[in-house]
């Protein structure tokens, strides 16, 4: 019985500890915009950051805008700060309809180490056809070879539904 208890303890351990290291993608928020509400700030905490030893590859802030009105959004990436100054990473914002659909991305760019904002723009006849959508994702990515010592943190995610 002891063995049974020390080998159980000894997976548990090994569960977690690996479950905290950090790699990969992460998801680090996701909200729902109640009726009224139209701009969400996310403020990641010091473990959601991209790159270096145990950095994400890839972190996702996403909104569902539960509104009864077409939508689109603009998003501002603030940066803390940045260790290195060789790796490129991606600022994505992505959008869509239905919850079992996948994100497109809808307007990306690239930055070394500044604040970055992204905007819908597309033209007033493109808005005409109907490219609207209800969930909007901030997709922050490293460039998948990005070096150890290279790392970027953040202060703030603003995404901001506009409806129209």
């Amino acid at each position: 019985m002891k063995k049974i208890l020390a080998v159980l303890f000894v997976l548990a351990f090994t569960v977690s500890y690996t479950f905290s290291q950090a790699s990969g993608t992460g998801a680090m928020s996701s909200k729902t915009l109640r009726p009224g509400e139209s701009l969400y700030e996310y403020t990641p905490t010091s473990a959601y950051y991209l790159g270096g030893v145990l950095g994400y590859d890839t972190l996702n802030v996403y909104v569902l805008a539960n509104k009864n009105t077409p939508t689109r959004a603009i998003a501002y990436v603030d940066v803390s700060s940045r260790k290195g100054s060789a790796d490129t990473y991606s600022f994505d914002l992505q959008a869509k309809n239905f919850s079992n659909e996948s994100f497109a991305s809808v307007y990306k760019g690239t930055g070394k180490s500044a604040d970055f904002a992204l905007a819908d723009t597309l033209l007033f006849s493109e808005i005409e056809i109907g490219k609207f959508y209800r969930y909007w994702q901030v997709q922050l990515a490293t460039d998948n070879s990005c070096a150890t010592t290279d790392s970027i943190s953040f202060t703030k995610i603003t995404i901001k539904v506009i409806e129209f």
